[in-house]
């Protein structure tokens, strides 16, 4: 009898110590997970910034390459989140020699989160050199002009997300080549990733 109520001891005592290895082990992995978590989530948001420049950078390039193709000069306006590449109707005039030329139109919504706006432009809005924080509220105020002899205006937009990461997307009005660069406060503006002469760009 005494066998058998030592027994059942050692395997109450068993399942206790196996319960508060759970707990353990859980508590672990509670821990651990709040501590990877905002690495986590800080990544994710700097990729996701990071596609929104590329993304940027490639429909400024593909914009030169239709205007030089289809002889219209194209406009890039800004609406909030959106921005929008097509034929710039205040050039209508000049446009006018090409209307048997299909128009050119595309739209493209930013990530939740990633603001555009441009800092600094030469050759559209107001037509002048200007630097600082531009207003882009205004859809019908033309930012970026894409020529069909390939040249475009000189713009600087900067996207970023609320984390305040940002990197700066520019066009060279000269060649037309549209690259993503960090921000000038982080490393001096080093060029991390341009268009290939491939695509519309070539090599500055």
């Amino acid at each position: 009898m005494a066998c058998v109520s030592s027994h059942h001891r050692s395997a109450r005592s068993r399942d206790a110590v196996t319960l508060i290895e759970l707990l353990l082990v859980m508590a672990m992995i509670v821990i651990i997970t709040g501590l990877t978590l905002p690495t986590f989530f800080s990544g994710y948001k700097k990729q996701q910034l990071r596609s929104a420049a590329d993304q940027l950078r490639v429909d400024l390039a593909q914009a030169r390459n239709r205007a030089m193709s289809s002889g219209l000069t194209l406009g890039l306006t800004i609406s909030e989140r959106t921005y929008l590449i097509s034929v710039a109707a205040d050039l209508a005039d000049e446009n006018e020699a090409s209307t048997s030329t299909p128009s050119y139109e595309l739209t493209q919504e930013l990530p939740e989160g990633i603001n555009l706006a441009p800092v600094s432009t030469t050759g559209a809005a107001t037509g002048q050199p200007t630097s600082g924080a531009l207003d882009p509220t205004a859809s019908s105020e033309v930012f970026a002009y894409f020529y069909p002899d390939g040249t475009t205006s000189t713009v600087e937009f900067q996207v970023s997300n609320e984390k305040q990461d940002s990197l700066i997307v520019s066009l060279r009005g000269l060649t037309g080549v549209a690259l993503v660069q960090d921000a000038p406060s982080q490393t001096q503006g080093q060029i991390v990733a341009e268009i290939p002469a491939a695509q519309g760009g070539t090599t500055p």
